[in-house]
């Protein structure tokens, strides 16, 4: 499978996000490493998956979904809110737990295995109806605004160095227009290039307050500096990188013999 992914950094005053592209053979881990590189982001290996086990951890999970209030007319209100300067508080939620740094197996898996179980897993304990809704279709719009049909995709949150990132499946397909990673949407320019201030919160809202009335910057994201960067990495690992992942793994390495 193909995926279109929007990442929406949590915890932060200013609104950051990316729309990738992405290709479901990869494993988890390189996935991560181009999602990483859409945001200009320094190499940090703390990588974290959570995916909700039931459809009220999924709800609360899903910071940009307007909610609505059943005893009145419509939405609550919230649905324009800025929800991305909240966080989840996953001490609270049923959730899985993938922490790539721990389990190595995981992180050479395919990416689109790994979603397909976790989409199952929701759907199995929601229930059908519902499980159906939150798995989405692959004729959904890209509209990166909060609303209805946000709450018809599937969702988890990737955790990176403690910052949290709400990702939405917004498209997943066997074939896309757009197969190659690429960066197809964003706001926040993060500069992460200063290793005596790490990736977190409070960083990236300094490095958000410093650009603010810069005219250079305003103009906003340099969309094809970020496509770059993500195809300098590569779709796939190359065979060399594959083979040492799986080592770390803990299985043999990779040996291909000519016939």
């Amino acid at each position: 499978m193909q995926y279109v992914l929007k990442i929406t950094t949590l915890g932060v005053k200013h609104h950051v996000f990316r729309v990738v592209s992405v290709d479901g053979m990869a494993d988890v881990e390189h996935v991560l490493n181009l999602c990483d590189l859409s945001f200009a982001y320094a190499g940090y290996n703390t990588k974290e998956l959570y995916f909700a086990r039931n459809h009220e951890s999924y709800r609360a999970l899903s910071l940009d979904t307007a909610h609505e209030d059943h005893e009145h007319y419509g939405p609550t209100g919230k649905e324009h809110s800025p929800f991305w300067e909240d966080t989840v508080d996953l001490n609270a939620l049923q959730i899985n737990a993938v922490r790539l740094l721990e389990d190595k197996a995981a992180a050479v898996g395919r990416f689109d295995a790994l979603i397909e179980s976790m989409q199952t897993q929701l759907v199995q304990s929601a229930g059908q109806a519902q499980g159906t809704a939150l798995m989405g279709s692959a004729s959904d719009s890209c509209d990166v605004h909060p609303g209805e049909q946000q709450g018809a995709r599937f969702k988890f949150i990737y955790c990176l160095n403690g910052v949290q990132h709400l990702v939405e499946i917004m498209t997943s397909s066997e074939k896309l227009k757009c197969f190659l990673p690429a960066t197809l949407m964003g706001e926040g320019l993060i500069i992460d290039s200063d290793e005596n201030k790490p990736l977190s919160c409070e960083m990236i809202n300094e490095c958000l307050d410093a650009q603010e009335g810069n005219e250079q910057l305003d103009d906003g994201l340099s969309l094809k500096d970020c496509t770059s960067r993500m195809r300098a990495l590569g779709a796939m690992r190359n065979t060399d990188n594959i083979s040492n992942a799986i080592v770390k793994a803990g299985a043999a390495p990779l040996k291909f013999k000519a016939e």
